[in-house]
């Protein structure tokens, strides 16, 4: 990740990132209530007070650096995974050319000091019944190497590192982030010229990075307590109410101006695409969560 230079001096982003804090631990206690939502509009006050924080020469807050690390931690899981499921590929494709146990003369679990072999003849003999082992069960050894890098990390993180303990308060923000940023680079990559080299629309270690962390530090049950998803799904439902009440209907829009019109129209448009994002964001933290057994 690239080291953000933030315009802003360093004692005053402190001092307000500590009253940010102290702004968020309000809704620790309101996290035991199963009625209770987190407000969107909460998310996007987060957002802005991040910004406020100040900004890197790209534009980039606080915010857009953190959603940036935790989908490089989501890659790099996801390339472990991704290795792992070539090695079993890969053996499962070798193991066809492997004879059958049963007409073999010496079995795997046999020992060769029967037949009177030499050293090296056991050695190599060992060393094949070794591989042949290795392709039966797929080239792995049955390691969940997703369980072991959480039980490795969770235990230093979760000791001497007070300000972890409220990460899930900030996953509202960072999702809202990510969803305008997807939307943002959606629209880079049709228009013509320098935007369209550059964008992309995609963040697909996010989701896995959200999962991992939540796992590193025991925030899952948290987390789902604020039932973020649910509140951002009324949330777009209210302002879609609200926007066609503005426009009166369909009779009504008849009488508008064209400029009015499509006003109305890309503000409907926006409210449906966001509630995509976070529909497809909410399904990808469902299928990353596979990996824990949740």
């Amino acid at each position: 990740m690239k080291e953000a230079r933030m315009v802003h001096a360093e004692t005053k982003a402190k001092s307000d990132t500590i009253k940010l804090s102290s702004k968020q631990a309000g809704y620790r206690a309101s996290t035991v209530d199963e009625k209770f939502e987190y407000p969107v509009e909460r998310a996007l006050r987060v957002m802005r007070d991040i910004r406020k924080l100040g900004l890197s020469k790209d534009g980039s807050s606080f915010i857009d650096e953190f959603r940036v690390l935790v989908t490089e931690i989501g890659n790099a899981l996801g390339f472990v995974r991704m290795v792992r499921l070539g090695a079993m590929h890969y053996s499962t494709n070798a193991a066809k050319f492997v004879p059958s146990a049963r007409g073999s003369k010496f079995a795997l679990d046999e020992s060769l000091d029967a037949y009177g072999l030499s050293e090296w003849t056991k050695t190599a003999l060992k060393n094949l019944q070794s591989e042949l082992k290795a392709l039966s069960t797929g080239g792995t050894d049955g390691t969940d190497y997703f369980q072991v890098l959480v039980s490795v990390f969770s235990t230093e993180l979760r000791k001497g590192h007070e300000h972890l303990k409220d990460f899930y308060l900030v996953l509202p923000a960072l999702t809202m982030s990510a969803a305008e940023t997807i939307l943002a680079s959606k629209d880079k990559l049709v228009r013509r010229g320098k935007d369209s080299q550059t964008a992309t629309f995609t963040d697909d270690g996010l989701a896995l990075g959200i999962v991992y962390l939540l796992s590193v530090l025991d925030q899952h049950e948290a987390f789902d307590a604020l039932h973020w998803f649910e509140s951002a799904s009324h949330h777009f439902e209210a302002e879609e109410k609200r926007a066609n009440e503005e426009t009166g209907g369909t009779f009504c829009i008849l009488g508008r101006s064209i400029d009015e019109k499509t006003k109305l129209q890309v503000k409907l448009d926006k409210i449906d695409a966001l509630r995509r994002e976070f529909v497809h964001l909410k399904h990808s933290l469902v299928g990353a969560r596979s990996f824990v057994n949740l």
